[in-house]
Formats: structure tokens, C-alpha cells, sequence
């Protein structure tokens, strides 16, 4: 009864002290805790790994922190920051407890001993809390001694909470009452993924990852994603890095077309049923215009990325407009029509490049995953880059010249991650709601 009480007082604090300590969970109404299980009922999630349930021996404090750094509280499948409340309903049902807190939703399911907190607006887990039996055995001194010390240790008035980093955006924290001495509940909390800003603020980092570049080169590439989000945010109608905070992404692919990579991620985005958006080079649309006219055939997007893959930023305007002018030429000759969207080469933008491609009709839409399969060919990097960092509203970059056959082995591994995960994959136009043609 103790234990409950306790309960009651931590589920009705403010969504500021939620989100801080990831300990409260309601309104003014009684949220009845998760009554616990010894072995939650196993319906696995296809998207995710299996989850061990670990024996009296097993060093459980450090199971738990494995499965953290996964996005996964103990005995259930489910990823924060990945996966939705409507994979969670789908596997284990409609939840015996729903509260509304803030812009989130929590919600309670008794029978695993589990709850998870999600966004209104895209269903995205945020948190996911485990109240299994097996937590009462731990203590804080069991906890230290397995894990080492936390990272922070912080409170809410009737439970002291000891937070663990285990990944970006993600920490483990255990929660044990005051007075108590023993664990309570843990919290596997991912920050980045709680939606506390307007849809017209949401810009994402640039990510992805190359180890086959110098750490000089490295470093450029970093200062140049940072201005580039700056640049992004002072010109949101103009240049996208992704698109809005849902669970939707765009695969897209530079510099073809070719005779044989772009024909091969065709073959693949067919056969998966997927549409893609394909910034061509100019120049070689006009050496091949069959590829050209089989992309926009098959319903994917055929939009300009220069005619010579120059960087822009280094012409004066009347080049910048005889660049677009004759990309968009040699596309409207094959597809008749002429492309609305502009991917500048390199990402190089700036305010004279801008104002160029707004007089002539043109968005600049850049990315928000690098998958660097131009750095790094290997297809388990590529394949690493997306999987590990999507998000919603992701514009991924990939590339379709000759030198990108690791890019079709890994395209088919991207595809279907991404759909496991409930990421719906659309073409450029459908993801900004912007026009793809003039």
C-alpha cells in the first residue's frame, strides 16, 4: 500500500518534471501501476531482436543497461524512439490505462508490467518503463557495484531517480522510492524524441558517419553540417533538410543517371513498391535519356542537381541561372515537364544561390542522412547510417554513378529496415508537400 501511494504522488507531477526525470506519468486522476509479472507475456515485435529473460545468476543491473542502449526496458520488444503506440497496441492489445500529459499520451498495460510514454502526433515512443518483479531484488548498492556510479542522480519529491547515459538521446534510469531499498521501476527515456516543438521548428541534425575520411576532413564536414542547419532554419521556405515530424521518409539519390546503377536501384525500388527522387546531373541526362524517362515512368521524381555539378556558390548569378536552365531543359525534352526542386551540388547554398533558384521556381532541398556511400562504400556502413539514425520526416542521400554498386546491394537491407520500423517511404513531393514540377 505504501508502494502505491508512492505511486500516486509521482504520476500527477507537471510534464517539466517528466521530461527532466521521466517519473511522472498522468493527470489528477488514479493511474493504477502496472501490476507485476515474474516473465511478461512474449509476443515479439518482428522489427526488433529478442528480448533475454535473464536467470537468478545473470548480472541483471548490466542486462538491463544492454538492453538501454538498444532503446528497450525489460521483457518487451518495444524501441523508444523507434517504434509507435499503434505497433504497441497491434502486439499486446488496447492498454488498461490511457493519461494525456502535456502534448504526450502515456499508457499502462498491467498484465507486462510495463508502460510507455508517445507523442500525440506521430505515436513515436518516447518512454518506456518496466515493472518487473525481478527490479525489487536490486538495490542501489547492487546497482553500483554492476554498473558503476550514473551519470546524474536527480529526484521529483517521493522517489530519487539514478540516470544512466547509456546512448545519444537515451538514458536508463532507475527509480527507487524514498525510504525504499529497493528498485521500484526503470525508465528507458530517449529526450530527442519527445516532440515539445512546433512542427515549423522541426530541422533536423545532419547525420551520418564515414571512417574513411581524415580527421581534417571530418571536421569540415561537421562545421559544414552545423552552418548548414543554421543556413536551413533562415530560409525554412526555401531550403528543407527534411520534412515534418512524422513517420514518413524519402530515399533520394544524386548524381546519375547511369547506365548501370541507376537502371539496377530502379529494379529495387520496383520491386519493393517504393518511389524514390532522383536529382540528375544535366549533362548526363542527355547521354541517357532512356534511364531518364524510365524513372519518371515508373513514378519516381527526376529533379536537378546543376548541369555540371559545379558548386554554385562559386558563380555569379547569370551562371547560376544558365546551370538550372539547361538541366531543366534537357529533363523537360525527355519527360516534358520541368523540375520544381533543386538539390545544389556539394549541399553548397548560400543567399545569391537561393535567390537564384526562387526566380527560377526552384526549392533547394538538401538532406538530414548522409548514408557517406561515397566516403565509406561498404554496404554494412550504408545500411548502418540509416538504420541507426532515422527519424521522422528524414531525407536520406544516396548516389546513383557507377562507383555506387555497394548502394544497390545495401538499398533492398534500407527498404525493408525502415518498413519493419513503420517508416512509410514517399517521394520528395509527398513527404514537404511541396511541387516537384513547375
Amino acid at each position: 500500500m505504501k508502494k502505491f501511494k508512492s505511486f500516486l504522488k509521482w504520476i500527477i507531477l507537471p510534464i517539466t518534471i517528466l521530461i527532466i526525470s521521466a517519473c511522472g506519468a498522468t493527470n489528477e486522476t488514479t493511474t493504477p501501476k502496472p501490476t507485476p509479472t515474474s516473465t511478461a507475456a512474449s509476443t515479439a515485435l518482428p522489427s526488433a531482436s529478442p528480448t533475454v529473460t535473464p536467470s537468478e545468476d545473470v548480472d541483471f543491473p548490466r542486462l538491463l543497461l544492454d538492453l538501454a542502449r538498444e532503446g528497450k526496458a525489460a521483457d518487451n520488444e518495444f524501441i523508444v524512439g523507434r517504434n509507435t503506440i499503434k505497433q504497441v497496441r497491434q502486439e499486446w492489445g488496447e492498454p488498461d490505462k490511457v493519461d494525456a500529459v502535456g502534448s504526450g499520451m502515456y499508457v499502462t498495460y498491467n498484465g507486462y508490467a510495463s508502460s510507455f510514454g508517445y507523442n500525440q502526433s506521430s505515436g513515436l515512443l518516447f518512454d518506456a518503463r518496466s515493472y518487473d518483479l525481478r527490479l525489487q531484488k536490486l538495490t542501489l548498492e547492487s546497482i553500483l557495484k554492476s554498473i558503476g556510479n550514473p551519470d546524474k542522480t536527480t529526484e521529483t519529491g517521493t522517489d530519487d531517480i539514478y540516470v544512466y547515459n547509456v546512448k545519444q538521446d537515451i538514458q536508463l534510469k532507475f527509480i527507487i522510492p524514498k525510504g525504499a531499498n529497493s528498485v521500484d521501476h526503470t525508465s528507458v527515456f530517449s529526450a530527442g524524441s519527445v516532440q515539445n516543438v512546433s512542427e515549423e521548428n522541426y530541422v533536423l541534425d545532419i547525420v551520418g558517419k564515414s571512417n574513411a575520411l581524415s580527421s581534417k576532413a571530418w571536421t569540415t564536414m561537421l562545421d559544414w553540417r552545423k552552418r548548414t542547419k543554421t543556413f536551413a532554419k533562415t530560409h525554412k521556405n526555401n531550403v528543407f533538410l527534411n520534412g515534418p515530424n512524422e513517420k514518413r521518409v524519402a530515399l533520394t539519390f544524386d548524381d546519375g543517371p547511369d547506365d548501370q546503377t541507376t537502371p539496377a536501384i530502379l529494379d529495387s525500388l520496383e520491386k519493393h513498391k517504393v518511389r524514390g527522387s532522383f536529382f540528375f546531373i544535366g549533362k548526363h541526362v542527355k547521354q541517357y535519356p532512356d534511364v531518364v524517362k524510365r524513372a519518371y515512368e515508373n513514378g519516381h521524381l527526376v529533379l536537378s542537381h546543376s548541369y555540371n555539378h559545379v558548386d554554385l556558390t562559386k558563380k555569379n548569378s547569370d551562371q547560376i541561372h544558365s546551370e538550372l536552365k539547361e538541366t531543366e531543359d534537357a529533363i523537360k525534352e525527355i519527360i516534358g515537364k520541368a523540375p520544381a526542386m533543386l538539390r545544389t551540388p556539394y549541399g553548397e547554398t548560400d543567399d545569391k544561390v537561393v535567390s537564384a533558384a526562387k526566380q527560377d521556381g526552384y526549392s533547394i532541398v538538401l538532406w538530414s542522412i548522409d548514408t557517406l556511400d561515397w566516403s565509406q562504400k561498404e554496404m554494412d556502413n550504408i545500411v548502418n547510417n540509416v538504420v541507426s539514425n532515422v527519424r521522422n520526416g528524414d531525407i536520406i542521400l544516396m548516389h546513383s554513378t557507377k562507383e555506387q554498386s555497394e548502394t544497390v546491394k545495401a538499398l533492398p537491407y534500407i527498404i525493408e529496415a525502415l518498413q519493419k520500423d513503420g517508416y512509410k517511404i514517399v517521394d520528395l513531393e509527398t513527404l514537404l508537400g511541396i511541387q516537384a514540377y513547375k
